[in-house]
């Protein structure tokens, strides 16, 4: 038939039954662009809008794709956009990649690549988009040259960290939480104050940095030597005995306090012989 180039169309053509072998059809033109039924076969033009098959984001490894699959007639065509810019195949971030079926691959995202991605298809019959926000963060990252600091009353761990999103920080000794409502830790920022240096603060200590992205540690083994004692033997006390016997017992007593000594039997005989002295005069 004589066909001009208004009636061009896409056509979708049933059968209404099986052709006898060697035969033609006889077809026709209406002004609907629509071909006319005959008794051997229909057809009918069809013009339809784009639908977006899938919106699921996959993970895979240190991939993520996101779909862009639409159908429609005619067949759409596709785009994507980043942040409102089109990305052109010819210009791919070499971690990028569009598939034939216009899935776009995204592989060890960095927190540059976070954004808004966004999936157009048309055709004649319509636009249909999809907009994907899409966040990357960075694992969590501890300076290891920080060293560790100690002054006359504390040691100081430093656990400095960055990341995206910034991380947090948990001290653990020897894997257990610290715990900070003692007056033997405290906290300087991210770095743990270890106060009152003793054998029983001795252990593994481990700094955690912790984001969405993963987590990263450093850790610290601390030990600490036990004070040094010295033996005390104390003198007999006789009733009366004098101011001069009671100061010195005093001094012993002090001593042995401030040098924390291990020995508690030592102390507690020195204070019996301190009452003693006092009982007497």
């Amino acid at each position: 038939p004589d066909i001009a180039a208004g009636d061009a169309a896409y056509f979708i053509c049933d059968p209404g039954y099986k052709l006898a072998p060697g035969a033609r059809p006889s077809q026709t033109c209406s002004d609907s662009g629509a071909w006319e039924p005959t008794a051997e076969q229909q057809c009918v033009s069809t013009v339809s809008a784009p639908v977006l098959l899938d919106d699921q984001l996959r993970n895979f490894g240190a991939c993520q794709y996101v779909p862009c699959s639409a159908v429609g007639s005619p067949q759409p065509l596709t785009k994507w956009e980043y942040e409102g810019r089109v990305i052109k195949a010819s210009y791919l971030p070499a971690n990028m990649h569009v598939y034939p079926n216009h899935t776009l691959r995204i592989c060890g995202g960095k927190p540059h690549n976070s954004g808004t991605y966004k999936c157009t298809a048309w055709n004649q019959g319509g636009t249909t988009t999809r907009s994907y926000p899409i966040f990357f963060g960075s694992k969590p990252v501890i300076n290891q040259t920080d060293i560790p600091q100690q002054n006359k009353y504390c040691v100081t761990l430093p656990c400095r960290a960055t990341g995206v999103p910034m991380p947090t920080i948990t001290w653990l000794r020897n894997d257990q939480s610290v715990a900070m409502d003692n007056e033997d830790y405290r906290l300087d920022g991210d770095s743990l104050l270890v106060c009152n240096g003793r054998p029983a603060l001795a252990g593994l200590y481990e700094c955690q940095a912790t984001n969405s992205a993963g987590m990263t540690s450093r850790q610290y083994q601390l030990s600490f030597n036990p004070l040094p004692t010295r033996p005390v033997t104390a003198p007999p006390v006789e009733p009366g005995a004098s101011a001069v016997l009671i100061a010195q017992l005093r001094s012993e007593l002090r001593t042995l306090r401030l040098q924390q000594v291990a020995d508690q039997q030592a102390l507690s005989d020195m204070q019996s012989q301190l009452e003693q002295c006092q009982r007497n005069g």
